[in-house]
């Protein structure tokens, strides 16, 4: 079971000694694919698969689509009705902790992607607080260093910052010495246009993010291990 929109992974079917290989994505050439998606901020995400079968789940992100095919294409091959596949993510699914969970508090959104801070999990999960902007006055991005950036480790933290400059994200709020380079990259490309502040420890971190919360906010978590973001997630929602 391959996913079709990684290339890489895609191949691997040329070497499979099984004739039978199922692929998934979001690309309609494989067996299972999902389309009419619909991002739904705090309620979650929409989509079909194959175009007809509907599914409503409380996942954050397009990482979990694919999670969420995965699990469907296995569960058909074992033969197992759409129908109860369809109950058992909508009613069952959770998200194992620190992986994109949301809590809610009041009038409030806060993400935790505090597992892991990989180029690619940064990405995605920034990708996953710009799909709450239609249902947020205003969305915060605490960010820290980068796991395992490679050798060039100024010149990752900067393009991240010119990634995350892209985004429409009002206020960023960084923690660790790279880190500080992410501030820098959007500063860059951004001027004015969003809120860049970088904090040193984590009492001043979560001063900071204290200041710019307001009603209808998403904050998203996000940084190596090392730095125990989780920590100060859980210290806001002592506050909030």
């Amino acid at each position: 079971v391959l996913n079709i929109d990684d290339d890489l992974v895609s191949e691997l079917a040329a070497h499979s000694t099984s004739r039978r290989v199922i692929k998934f994505g979001l690309n309609k050439n494989a067996q299972f694919f999902a389309n009419k998606i619909e991002y739904l901020g705090p309620e979650g995400i929409r989509f079909h698969v194959n175009g007809f079968y509907p599914f409503h789940m409380p996942i954050y992100g397009s990482a979990s689509i694919y999670n969420a095919l995965l699990a469907i294409s296995v569960a058909r091959l074992l033969e197992i009705e759409f129908e109860e596949i369809q109950e058992g993510l909508e009613q069952r699914f959770s998200l194992l902790d620190h992986t994109g969970n949301l809590t809610r508090r009041d009038n409030i959104n806060i993400l935790d992607y505090t597992y892991d801070a990989s180029i690619n999990s940064v990405t995605k999960a920034c990708e996953s607080l710009a799909q709450f902007k239609p249902f947020s006055e205003k969305l915060i991005l605490v960010i820290g260093d980068i796991r395992n950036p490679g050798p060039d480790v100024a010149g990752t933290h900067l393009k991240m910052g010119y990634y995350i400059a892209a985004q429409p994200i009002d206020v960023v709020l960084t923690i660790g010495e790279d880190a500080r380079l992410i501030g820098e990259g959007i500063r860059r490309l951004n001027h004015t246009q969003k809120i860049v502040e970088c904090s040193g420890d984590a009492p001043t971190l979560l001063e900071r993010l204290a200041a710019h919360l307001t009603p209808n906010s998403t904050v998203l978590f996000i940084g190596s291990k090392e730095l125990h973001l989780e920590d100060t997630l859980q210290a806001l929602l002592k506050m909030v």
